[in-house]
């Protein structure tokens, strides 16, 4: 990154650049913010009034509680552990950061604050609203610590000798270099992820890290995954059968959800195994199953740059996508039509 003026960064992101990079960056100011007292009022709350589902916000972090009652339920079979789920990460991130958008009848004066904290106005239809627990410190500082994670992560990987293929918010998909056998590099994977467990803040004991389950067959026995990545967040994960056959284990939907399903799940493309597991925890449908493998067998083949694409008379028809018309505006840019 190359600027022309000063810009703020989180002091983990400057860690976080020392750490990948080597370099120390130049610090020209900090500033530092503490929170205040305790407010005033906080009473303890019961989850779905259940009172193994309390907290207290005068004595709990609430964020790690809500992991551990999550983690809880989860023991415990309670498929509430989902709403906890979802709670824990409203209520980590996405409130802090909450802008609402509203389109004015005419453009309004708003003010935009540069990158350098100077203000200059501009006129504009979209207006943005801060919603009703807007805290850009918050937000910021928690994403920025996010990032840390991933950078140790990825320096740790480093240390011991070993890539990584992608990551995303909380996981690193670390990648077995060539040459290496596998089993010094599951036991230099594992070293990685129990240099997490003296950080781990939570009741559940061991790292913050953890294999995820695609690692493993339905028996729990650990086999080779391989990843097959197009750009950010265009993958797919995959073992590889005796007859050198791709079998997927997850794949992305990402630059494919906005078409629509050129065929039903129940046409499959033929000369196309069955998915293992199902649809919905690979992550995708059936057709961008299908075409996912066809991908996957082009590259094994040698040829990834040369998909084949009849593999199911659908896919002769045109590519169609849908149109959301949310609002009247956008409703009247269909009117030419």
């Amino acid at each position: 990154l190359s600027s022309d003026c000063e810009v703020w960064y989180a002091l983990s992101a400057v860690i976080a650049a020392k750490l990948l990079t080597g370099k120390a960056p130049e610090i020209l100011e900090a500033r530092v913010f503490t929170p205040g007292p305790v407010q005033k009022g906080l009473k303890p709350i019961r989850l779905f009034g259940d009172d193994r589902y309390q907290i207290d916000p005068q004595t709990d972090d609430l964020f790690s509680r809500l992991i551990d009652l999550r983690d809880d339920a989860k023991v415990r079979g309670d498929d509430r552990q989902l709403a906890i789920k979802i709670l824990a990460n409203s209520t980590s991130y996405g409130i802090f950061i909450e802008m609402q958008r509203d389109n004015a009848p005419k453009k309004e004066t708003i003010r935009i604050a540069g990158p350098d904290g100077v203000f200059h106005d501009a006129e504009s239809t979209a207006l943005e609203q801060p919603g009703n627990y807007f805290h850009p410190l918050l937000g910021v500082t928690i994403t920025a610590a996010a990032r840390l994670m991933l950078a140790l992560a990825e320096a740790q990987a480093k240390a011991q000798g070993l890539g990584w293929a992608f990551c995303d918010t909380d996981s690193l998909a670390i990648a077995r270099p060539d040459g290496m056998n596998r089993s010094d590099f599951l036991e230099r994977a594992q070293a990685v992820i129990d240099w997490f467990e003296p950080l781990n803040p939570y009741a559940k004991p061991g790292s913050i890290l953890q294999m995820e389950d695609v690692n493993f067959t339905g028996d729990g026995e650990l086999e080779p995954l391989y990843a097959f990545a197009i750009s950010a967040k265009r993958y797919a994960l995959f073992n590889v059968d005796d007859q050198g056959r791709p079998i997927i284990r997850k794949a992305s939907a990402h630059g494919l959800g906005h078409l629509m399903p050129p065929y039903g799940e129940g046409d499959p493309a033929p000369g196309v195994p069955a998915p293992i597991v199902p649809l919905g925890k690979l992550g995708v449908r059936r057709w961008q199953y299908d075409l996912w493998y066809a991908i996957i067998l082009a590259a094994l083949g040698g040829t990834p740059d040369r998909v084949p694409l009849e593999y199911h008379p659908a896919l002769k028809k045109p590519a169609t996508l849908r149109y959301g018309a949310t609002s009247p505006a956008l409703l009247r840019w269909m009117d030419h039509y």
